[in-house]
């Protein structure tokens, strides 16, 4: 270890939490304090300290102000308690029991151990006088435990340093003293007198104490009590500004229910500020079994996840939000719904209100698929029952003609940290701002991902569902041995079926999605060989060929209200049912098709599904927990849920869209691609999504999408001939702008003043 290094407590100090309380570096021979009222573990965590030290092949030392020992010659179960994660070894080996230390006697009370032994005892006791203090060690093999308890009255410094630093000169390499405790310097303002001010020391034992430690680079942890009384509180305060951390633990009262919690300089850390959770982590004893040989304690960092209010007394569970996006009201609406429900029966809640948003308090559900998954936000039982605290949580559902305007609005909110909720945001494939989300680490069971491109921000987004835009046909309206390989042909098919007195539309696509629009252009324009990362000139070039010209005006004949669709739906709001179910050809998204489906079970085995003729594009949705939400930890908990294998396998089978992952028990050969079943199966489906483009890779997608949304409005007025010019004039103006704005920024770097 270096002069200061990164510092892991859950291994150094068998406590976890205490990564979030103490700073992560501290140098060689660092001094810790632990402060606060009586009652609150502090003599547990300074002991469990020394035992993980033990627990690692060290020896220690135990320093107590006090005219009695702490360690009984007795079962472990007589001494202090320890933090449970030392027990959860499978090892014996590597379990901590205080019964496995054995007493050192003198030779008087220990005959049958033989003479060596016995004075091997007494030669410790003999460092100092009797009635100054008393010296018992403990033995484990080769490692030894110094029990050293110093009695109340004319104590002088030099006293105590000279029998501190003897021990710690007489120990052989083997036994070399790593940890020490001091245990409790309170005690220095009422029995112990000298210590606190002396003629040859003045006030400043504690400091060379501490000094002492560091000189040996001794890792050492000094308790002190809190009781309102002036000399003590001045021997702890003095302690507390010469360490280089410290812990305190406070009483604290949570909707009637006490716990001892712990605070440190660690949570004030830059880094724990937005990724992290501030809710102290609170001391739980756990239940006794006869199999314990030594009793146990545990820190649980997540019990009053969620809550704020800690510095103010008002401690309160701000809630949930969720804002989910929702193509229609019958899958993705029901959908979320069941979220709504889901949450809120994790909170244990009685609904209030209306039925998308009600005040709810926590309770633990568990993972349907995966039984063994604990997916409440508050893990151990009912956080009710625990603290009785009460919370909110709210569904905002919004749908594409939104789509832009809330994405707009989580900017605005996400750059107002902190933020009073846990904010959880669904945004599309083009979010770029990851880093106005939390970081989640890497996605559980991420190799098997069979949709959804992780890209550089999987770390803060994680994949929600997957979805695709495809062609799907009606079998009983278009001919078998009709061709659907590019838009010229799909043109054509659908002017054929126009004259048909069996064809009430013979294309439809969503109009009031101008994503759909936008996507077919793109599809047309580039054709299969276009390149994968296309830039506007590329689109421009692309255009300005006979062959894909053609099929940019192919596409723009069939959405053209004045070709082939001669019925313009107008849209009232975002759950409106967009395909009809009287038209022959449709241009979709996969997640459309299924509403249509649930809509009419009747065309189940009528449809059937194709890729664009340009390969299509994807159109997936990512997840995230906002920076600056109140408890980040808790809306990682709800993703760990809502983007697990199971929840994303019920979304497909709900209709919301593909699954992320390959279902544990079926094959998508096996599996239909919708309900009622069909011959059309999950693998045809991601087959098509398989050769599609991902939207979020084509460069300047912005600048292109702009345009053609911009110019796709013409279609409701103009022909198909003046729409594609229009769109051509727009993309070049676009590009235009571009090259200044990129040229612009250039000479800035440069220095040269632009024109």
């Amino acid at each position: 270890m270096t002069h200061e290094d990164v510092r892991d407590w859950g291994k150094e100090w068998g406590i976890g939490a205490l990564n979030g309380i103490l700073p992560p570096l501290l140098p060689k021979g660092f001094v810790i304090a632990i402060e606060g009222p009586r009652g609150t573990f502090k003599t547990n965590l300074a002991m469990t300290f020394l035992a993980a030290g033990l627990l690692q092949g060290e020896s220690g030392m135990l320093i107590r102000l006090h005219d009695q020992p702490l360690l009984q010659e007795l079962s472990g179960r007589s001494w202090p308690s320890l933090s449970e994660e030392l027990g959860k070894s499978e090892k014996p080996e590597k379990k901590f029991e205080w019964s496995d230390w054995e007493l050192l006697k003198d030779k008087k009370k220990d005959k049958e151990k033989g003479t060596e032994r016995g004075a091997e005892a007494t030669k410790w006791q003999n460092l100092c006088p009797s009635q100054k203090a008393n010296i018992r060690v403990w033995e484990k093999e080769t490692q030894r435990l110094f029990e050293v308890d110093f009695k109340g009255g004319a104590l002088l410094p030099e006293e105590f340093v000279q029998v501190i630093w003897d021990i710690l000169i007489r120990q052989p390499e083997e036994h070399l003293i790593r940890r020490v405790v001091l245990y409790d310097v309170s005690e220095i303002g009422a029995a112990y007198p000298l210590l606190r001010k002396s003629s040859t020391s003045s006030d400043i034992f504690l400091p060379a104490f501490a000094h002492l430690m560091r000189n040996q680079e001794i890792e050492c942890v000094v308790t002190g009590t809190t009781t309102g009384l002036k000399d003590g509180d001045e021997a702890v305060g003095k302690i507390c500004a010469v360490a280089d951390a410290v812990i305190s633990c406070k009483y604290c009262d949570v909707f009637g229910r006490r716990y001892v919690a712990l605070y440190g300089i660690g949570q004030g850390r830059e880094e724990n500020r937005e990724d992290e959770d501030l809710a102290p982590p609170v001391i739980i004893p756990v239940q006794e079994s006869d199999e314990t040989k030594t009793r146990r304690f545990n820190v649980d960092a997540e019990r009053l996840q969620g809550l704020v209010g800690f510095g103010t007394g008002n401690i309160h569970r701000p809630g949930v939000a969720l804002y989910l996006f929702e193509q229609n009201e019958a899958l993705h609406g029901a959908y979320n719904a069941e979220i709504q429900k889901m949450l809120s029966a994790s909170f244990a809640s009685i609904a209030e209100g209306h039925a998308r948003q009600a005040d709810t308090i926590g309770d633990v559900e568990q993972d349907q698929a995966d039984g063994d998954r604990e997916i409440g936000l508050m893990q151990g039982g009912s956080f009710e029952r625990r603290t009785g605290v009460g919370s909110k949580i709210s569904v905002v559902p919004f749908g594409s003609p939104q789509s832009d305007a809330i994405h707009s609005s989580f900017g605005m909110i996400l750059a107002q940290k902190p933020i009073e909720q846990t904010v959880i945001c669904t945004v599309d494939e083009f979010w770029e701002k990851s880093n106005d989300f939390v970081e989640l680490g890497e996605l559980p069971d991420s190799g098997e991902l069979i949709c959804s491109r992780p890209t550089g921000r999987s770390s803060a987004l994680w994949p929600y569902y997957a979805n695709v835009l495809l062609l799907a046909y009606r079998t009983d309206l278009v001919p078998k041995d009709a061709a659907l390989g590019s838009w010229v042909d799909i043109r054509n098919i659908a002017t054929c079926l126009e004259t048909s007195t069996d064809v009430k539309h013979a294309f439809w696509y969503d109009r009031h999605a101008a994503e759909t629009l936008s996507c077919a252009f793109l599809d047309a324009a580039l054709g299969q060989k276009g390149p994968k990362q296309p830039s506007i000139s590329d689109v421009l070039k692309a255009i300005d060929e006979k062959e894909n010209g053609a099929q940019v005006n192919a596409l723009a004949e069939l959405t053209s209200p004045l070709g082939a669709l001669r019925e313009v739906p107008q849209i009232q709001s975002h759950r409106y049912e967009v395909l009809n179910p009287d038209s022959a050809i449709y241009l979709c998204w996969y997640s459309q098709l299924r509403e249509l489906i649930a809509r009419r079970p009747d065309l189940s085995d009528k449809l059937k599904v194709v890729g664009l003729p340009g390969g299509g594009f994807t159109g997936d949705w990512y997840i995230g927990v906002a920076k600056g939400s109140v408890s980040p930890s808790i809306g990682r908990v709800v993703l760990k849920k809502l983007c697990s294998r199971a929840e994303g396998y019920r979304r497909f089978l709900c209709g919301v869209g593909l699954p992320v992952r390959k279902p544990k028990t079926a094959d998508p050969e096996s599996v239909a691609a919708w309900y009622p079943r069909s011959d059309t199966t999950l693998a045809n489906i991601l087959e098509i999504y398989g050769n599609a483009k991902s939207r979020a890779k084509l460069y300047e997608i912005g600048g292109v999408r702009t345009a053609i949304l911009y110019a796709a409005q013409q279609l409701k007025y103009e022909n198909a001939k003046d729409c594609v010019q229009d769109i051509i004039d727009e993309l070049k103006e676009v590009s235009a702008s571009l090259e200044a704005a990129e040229k612009e920024e250039k000479e800035r770097k440069k220095g040269v003043q632009p024109e």
